[in-house]
């Protein structure tokens, strides 16, 4: 009886942190996908949230094969700077490569679609859930 109590709630706190990828955008060559779950608001302008993009073919980095990144993201919406930690994943979810987390600020329109910047940047009253 205490093992089926510890699985339960095991698998419970795990499903907890769960990952839940929503499409946000797709095309012939790639999809583009929020995780809902990553969603945070650290202060009213501030959010960090991560984003995966699944490639419709393998692709090829200095040798090293993959098929979709993994972005983390900290935006702040008014200004539309972010930074952020990119991987490369091959089966969409084996880390195979990661940059180092970027501390310099960028434009986010340089590093993030107007789809994701207008799915994060919502309201949280009027966000996706």
């Amino acid at each position: 009886m205490h093992r089926f109590i510890f699985a339960v709630v095991f698998w419970a706190s795990g499903a907890s942190h769960a990952a839940d990828w929503v499409a946000l955008t797709a095309d012939e060559s790639s999809r583009i996908l929020l995780d809902l779950a990553s969603v945070e608001r650290k202060a009213p302008d501030e959010v960090r949230f991560q984003v995966k993009r699944i490639h419709s073919g393998q692709k090829d980095m200095m040798g090293l094969q993959y098929n979709a990144t993994l972005g983390r993201y900290v935006l702040a919406c008014d200004s539309g700077i972010v930074m952020f930690r990119q991987q490369f994943l091959l089966k969409d979810d084996e880390v195979v490569w990661t940059f180092p987390e970027s501390g310099k600020a960028q434009k986010a329109s340089q590093e993030l679609s107007d789809a994701v910047i207008g799915a994060v940047c919502k309201p949280a009253a009027d966000a996706p859930r």
